[in-house]
């Protein structure tokens, strides 16, 4: 294997892990923020929790689908299509002004956010040599680990220091950011 095509592995493998972590940070900046959310407007523990099932229905029930699709259209284009809808939705989460426009947007997020896993496992795998597929497992998970730890720390400072709003909106925008160098500059296969 030629130092360029380990280089694009090596890329390929961090892009994924990258990926993984940033599902995991925006799938919990709500729930970080609900104690926030519960106050402001107003609303019941058992709203609350309606409101994370906003989220959990479509990204438990659609990862079939985008495996699916993946297979079928091709992992590039869907993993972008789902990054940017799900940013996109946790985008609008910001901007909500009340308690139904928040679990719109929570379920859009959802649907966006169903579509990595399906295709970033798959992807880590390819990225790396058989007898390493085991170690890129680890670094992928990791990926995700460390980004469901980091998620409370930095939803809860942004929320603290400018408000709950630019919480959504402020991490949205890594999502963005990630899903334009997916499709401008990875070549996954």
């Amino acid at each position: 294997m030629g130092g360029k095509k380990i280089k694009s592995f090596n890329l390929l493998l961090n892009t994924v892990i990258l990926s993984h972590g940033l599902n995991h940070v925006l799938q919990l900046v709500l729930p970080t923020l609900l104690p926030t959310l519960i106050l402001e407007f107003e609303i019941s523990n058992y709203t609350a929790g309606l409101l994370v099932a906003c989220f959990l229905l479509p990204y438990s029930l659609l990862q079939i689908p985008f495996g699916y699709l993946s297979d079928r259209k091709g992992r590039k284009k869907i993993l972008v299509v789902g990054i940017f809808l799900y940013s996109l939705g946790t985008l609008l989460c910001g901007l909500s002004q009340n308690i139904m426009q928040l679990g719109i947007y929570q379920f859009i997020a959802g649907v966006g956010g169903a579509s990595y896993h399906p295709i970033g496992i798959p992807l880590a795998s390819l990225a790396v040599e058989k007898g390493r597929r085991g170690q890129a497992m680890g670094f992928h998970q990791t990926g995700g680990a460390i980004g469901a730890f980091i998620a409370p720390l930095v939803s809860a400072s942004i929320a603290i220091f400018l408000g709950w709003r630019y919480s959504f909106m402020f991490l949205s925008i890594f999502g963005f950011v990630l899903g334009l160098f997916i499709w401008t500059r990875m070549n996954p296969h």
